[in-house]
């Protein structure tokens, strides 16, 4: 039977995904209508590149979507080893997760002045969206004990 703590804790948690998990929907929504690359669904990138070799009506698609998923990578290393640093100086996991979050949403807004303003710095576009997932993907792997993801990367 759950407690007190819990029953507060777990539609936190769930509205917190949610939300999460509706960001990286709409992220990648809005990604693959103007780039055709996929932000947060990683997946789906290295599907376009591997069909990109044999189809040559998405060939044009695979130098985006390669940087995704590079962009990706780093930012999932530079997110851990800003989590490693804070922790190091005495930051809890919630600091931790507060600061990447803070610094995925300013991701965010700097995209979405980019979207608005340059349609010429698409790449930069893309790298900034993926590095942006990748920092919810390392905060978020789990939830009330639970676990959980809002972006996608299979191995």
């Amino acid at each position: 039977m759950p407690g007190p703590l819990q029953k507060r804790i777990v539609p936190l948690a769930f509205g917190v995904v949610l939300l999460l998990a509706a960001t990286s929907g709409l992220v990648d929504a809005a990604s693959y209508l103007r780039f055709h690359v996929f932000a947060a669904n990683q997946t789906g990138n290295l599907v376009i590149v591997a069909v990109s070799f044999t189809d040559p009506s998405v060939a044009e698609a695979r130098v985006p979507s390669l940087i995704g998923l590079v962009a990706f990578t780093i930012g999932v290393f530079v997110a851990v080893g800003i989590r490693s640093l804070l922790a190091q100086r005495g930051a809890g996991a919630r600091v931790c997760r507060e600061t990447l979050l803070g610094i995925e949403v300013a991701l965010l807004a700097s995209t979405a002045v980019l979207f608005i303003t340059q349609k010429n710095l698409s790449l930069m576009s893309i790298a900034i969206l993926s590095i942006s997932q990748a920092f919810q993907g390392v905060v978020l792997t789990r939830v009330a004990g639970i676990g959980v993801s809002t972006v996608v990367i299979n191995t």
